[in-house]
């Protein structure tokens, strides 16, 4: 007993000391390293905001659910010291500065409004560390078309066909077996960096739509969805596995 009580007193307080203030190099290493994103930890385990840091100065903002965030937006970004506090800025296209301070937490990272800028305090917890190979294996495996004949069913025998291109944009197709298939969406896609969430920026909508990777090889990918459905009472959610051939 004795031994366990002391295990736990020393996990407290290495948790003690990893949490708090952090140094401005620390915090440049730390965003650069790590996938970031802001989760319902009572829903679904994707993301409602993710953010990802290019150590070239350009940081990439997805948007779920945010209202404060535009579905897909790149920043400049800049780590600096104020009263002795690391506080990250965002500098959007139009000139705009949004200021954060960092400070550590348990899971992650909490973004504070630095001063009196009146927006929520934004918690991200840390992803995956990114993997450039990784990532280079998993983009050069996705591009082609993949088919889902699992959709497929006896009352409706059309077979969805999503194709991704090496420059960056996506169709999504409906068609019978053997049969030319027709696009019903296009727009861009993007691979998120620690390489676990395809994202598909739809041309026809200001929304975006994205999906957990959960295993993909040179002929076969499976894909995690949460499904929203809105009912006649309530609206119903559903996570599914979509599988995919490569054709």
């Amino acid at each position: 007993m004795k031994i366990l009580f002391s295990a736990l007193l020393l996990t407290c307080l290495l948790n003690t000391t990893w949490a708090g203030p952090l140094t401005t190099e620390q915090l440049r290493s730390n965003l650069i390293t790590n996938t970031w994103r802001e989760t319902d930890a009572n829903e679904w385990t994707g993301f409602g905001l993710l953010m990802e840091f290019n150590d070239n100065g350009v940081a990439t903002v997805i948007n779920n659910t945010h209202a404060e965030w535009p579905a897909m937006a790149r920043y400049t970004w800049t780590v600096d010291l104020q009263r002795e506090t690391p506080v990250l800025s965002f500098r959007d296209y139009t000139g705009s500065t949004f200021r954060y301070t960092a400070v550590q937490t348990l899971r992650g990272l909490d973004l504070l409004p630095f001063d009196s800028e009146t927006r929520t305090v934004v918690h991200l917890s840390s992803g995956n560390r990114v993997n450039p190979l990784l990532w280079t294996k998993t983009q050069q495996t996705l591009l082609g078309s993949w088919e889902n004949t699992i959709a497929a069913t006896a009352a409706n025998s059309q077979v969805p066909q999503l194709r991704f291109n090496v420059d960056g944009t996506y169709s999504l197709s409906w068609g019978h077996i053997n049969t030319s298939a027709q696009v019903r969406e296009a727009g861009r896609w993007m691979l998120s960096k620690c390489s676990d969430f395809i994202i598909l920026m739809p041309e026809s909508s200001d929304t975006l739509e994205y999906a957990k990777v959960r295993l993909i090889s040179a002929d076969e990918m499976v894909v995690e969805q949460l499904v929203v459905t809105k009912g006649s009472l309530v609206v119903n959610k559903e996570v599914k596995n979509m599988f995919f051939n490569k054709l």
